[in-house]
């Protein structure tokens, strides 16, 4: 849901985004006020939702891509709109991965492009970025990856190491 509130205290709902059990939404703004909702699917569920609306923000429109994108976060650098999040695969022999991946999204095409994974592993995930007045990325996020191959390695359990990376985007 999108909520309202002109003291942070009183809330009010302006519309429903949308009804699934998703979660783990990102709320990119536009210059002429548009917003864009980047929502991941339900845990387990290979999807990302893309939804938009003009203001006043209570009709909400998108597409989906067959790919999640979990715990998104989203910024323009050079007119593109590039989206940081954790993109789990399933390999054989039934062995959970996951890696946190870099994506361009085109909202005319309805598309995304997998850019770039990340070294990452494990429970890896909570991107964090600032566009440098270069135009390059900072982006932070957490992973497993340097544990996993400990004995007492637990996914999703500890240890998780924090990491800084510099991306470019031309």
């Amino acid at each position: 849901m999108l909520l309202r509130s002109d003291d942070a205290v009183d809330w009010r709902k302006v519309s429903t985004i949308q009804e699934n059990n998703g979660g783990e939404s990102f709320i990119v703004r536009d210059e002429d006020g548009r917003f864009m909702v980047v929502n991941r699917g339900a845990l387990n569920e290979a999807r990302t939702d893309f939804l938009h609306a003009d203001p006043p923000y209570v009709a909400w429109s998108g597409w989906r891509v067959a790919h999640g994108m979990q715990s998104p976060n989203v910024v323009r650098v050079a007119g593109r709109l590039i989206a940081a999040g954790r993109r789990s695969i399933v390999d054989p022999p039934d062995w959970y991965k996951a890696v946190t991946s870099i994506f361009e999204i085109d909202p005319e095409k309805q598309t995304t492009q997998r850019l770039l994974d990340l070294p990452s592993g494990g429970d890896t995930s909570y991107c964090g970025m600032v566009v440098e007045n270069d135009g390059s990325i900072l982006l932070s996020y957490y992973s497993q990856h340097e544990y996993i191959s400990r004995p007492d390695f637990r996914h999703g359990q500890r240890p998780a190491s924090i990491y800084l990376a510099k991306l470019s985007v031309g």
